[in-house]
């Protein structure tokens, strides 16, 4: 089959450092792998950092879609990340008879107002409205997002669950667990991330681990905010801030760590899929999260879920972890066989497939 990608979000670019271009890149290759001819439209421009999977076009209107559905020589499948205002992807496979399909990682038009402090204009809300109500289907990285989609649409017809995945070759040799004490956190820290706890976090544990230390494997704003927190606390010594690594290194820190934390605070409509959790848990890592959204279910055996806004109990989780190397292990491996068998990107693609009813012979 022929899938064109599209994002017309311009600061997700392929081959960037990002959470969301490792899912475009992801969710492309793992297509590709299954058989189907992909190509990705971006609005952003490619980035050198990862080599992203399959051909890449630039988006500039619905000609350029039209252009990249040519060069496919036709598309089966137009397959679109939600992104704040963009219609044409919908409206072009709805004119050329092609099936379209939403990917929706978060409610944007909330989060901008939420998160980002943006005004969303009359014209975004009513393509959020008509994306989410017209397109054929929907797939929510979230049962919580999935949720909101569906109060929208009065309908959960078309509307199919697909959560974040990893990628098991990315993560061929599981953590070793023989290095000092360290917490990792991966991602480029944003204030729904609870990052500004992790300086409090090395603050509480720094006398029973002596030689803890913490890595952000990340940068941007929010790994500045928890410099100058941990500098204020004296603990800043203790931190590395990696700034953007490609994922070959990112799988070398984490197999270099002792602990994926993942520090969320509460929220009422936790909508993500968090990716950072299933990359610890497909690199061997146990996981210490706030009990939030579908993080409990999506951990299961491979961590320890505490209530967010605790940070005692989110220390002492921590702290029994550190002191067990055999622990570690355990629970470590448990969370690389759950991920192996429920949340690989192959996975995800199957699951494409079989919502768009685009399965291939064989």
């Amino acid at each position: 089959m022929r899938v064109l990608q599209v994002c017309a979000d311009r600061g997700i670019p392929p081959g960037g450092t990002k959470g969301a271009s490792a899912h475009l890149a992801h969710v492309a290759g793992a297509l590709s792998s299954r058989g189907h001819e992909v190509r990705t439209l971006a609005r952003a421009l490619p980035e050198p950092v990862n080599t992203h999977p399959v051909s890449t076009d630039v988006l500039e209107g619905p000609l350029s879609i039209k252009r990249s559905i040519g060069r496919l020589g036709g598309a089966d499948l137009i397959y679109e990340r939600y992104s704040l205002g963009h219609l044409d992807a919908m409206l072009t496979a709805e004119a050329a008879g092609i099936r379209f399909a939403l990917e929706v990682n978060a409610p944007l038009t909330l989060e901008a107002r939420a998160h980002r402090h943006r005004d969303i204009s009359p014209a975004q809300l009513h393509a959020e409205r008509r994306l989410f109500t017209e397109a054929p289907l929907v797939f929510p990285v979230s049962h919580v997002l999935a949720d909101h989609v569906v109060s929208i649409r009065g309908t959960t017809e078309g509307v199919t669950v697909i959560a974040n995945g990893a990628h098991p070759n990315d993560f061929p040799i599981p953590a070793h667990h023989e290095t000092a004490p360290t917490l990792v956190f991966l991602g480029h820290p944003k204030p729904w991330h609870g990052g500004k706890g992790l300086p409090v976090l090395a603050a509480s544990l720094a006398a029973r681990f002596p030689d803890l230390r913490v890595i952000v494997v990340g940068g941007g704003a929010g790994a500045r905010e928890i410099v100058e927190c941990a500098h204020a606390m004296g603990v800043s010594g203790r931190f590395e801030i990696t700034g953007p690594v490609d994922r070959s290194r990112v799988a070398a820190l984490l197999c270099d760590s002792s602990v994926g934390v993942a520090p969320y605070p509460h929220s009422d409509f936790f909508y993500f899929s968090p990716l950072k959790i299933v990359e610890y848990m497909m690199a061997g890592l146990p996981v210490v999260a706030t009990d939030v959204g579908d993080v409990r279910a999506t951990l299961g055996p491979g961590g320890f879920v505490v209530p967010p806004g605790n940070p005692d109990m989110f220390a002492e989780a921590c702290a029994s972890l550190l002191a067990d190397r055999e622990e570690r292990l355990r629970v470590g491996t448990a969370g690389r066989d759950r991920a192996s068998l429920l949340y690989t990107w192959d996975a995800v693609a199957a699951q494409i497939e079989t919502a768009a009813g685009m399965v291939t012979a064989g």
